[in-house]
């Protein structure tokens, strides 16, 4: 029966895996979109992404309330830092802490997001739809619990070095 399970984890793990000789789109060492399509990472260089957003399940929820039932769900307000002197204008929002994974969306310059979370050079937020109204998404009040977000808003994980603190 062990073995049957872990055949199964491994099969299943397989399936997860890129293909041998794909590259991983925005890798690690990719940190802004580049003309082509690309995303923003740490690092600063480019790499092609999908120019397509997809609304899928997000495999790293943006957890809130993470600081407590006496704070915002999401304490901190931000908007994307201008992109000078990059080769694309906009944020990627990745699945993931990490420029390996599939790009969600894209941000303008200026737009307004929630910062949720942080896991290394990444921050979790919450935002709403590029092009429409800000809107508060249900992360200015207090929540009783951390839990998922599962608001009427997008959610994903940027770079933090592109993000300018407005209040928090």
């Amino acid at each position: 029966m062990k073995k049957a399970l872990a055949a199964l984890l491994l099969a299943s793990l397989a399936a997860c895996s890129p293909p041998a000789g794909d590259t991983p789109v925005d890798a690690p060492s990719s940190p802004v979109a580049a003309a082509t399509p690309a995303a923003l990472s740490p690092s600063g260089e480019s790499a092609d992404v999908p120019s397509k957003a997809y609304d899928g399940t997000i495999p790293m929820a943006i957890v809130i309330g993470s600081e407590g039932p006496e704070t915002d769900a999401c304490g901190t307000l931000a908007k994307v830092k201008p992109l000078d002197g990059q080769d694309v204008d906009y944020l990627s929002v990745r699945d993931a802490p990490s420029g390996s994974t599939k790009e969600r969306d894209r941000l303008e310059p200026g737009q307004q997001v929630f910062v949720c979370a942080g896991d290394g050079d990444w921050s979790g937020v919450v935002y709403a739809a590029p092009g429409s109204e800000p809107q508060d998404c249900g992360v200015s009040s207090p929540v009783a619990a951390q839990e998922p977000y599962r608001g009427s808003c997008r959610q994903g994980w940027v770079v933090t070095q592109y993000l300018e603190v407005l209040a928090g």
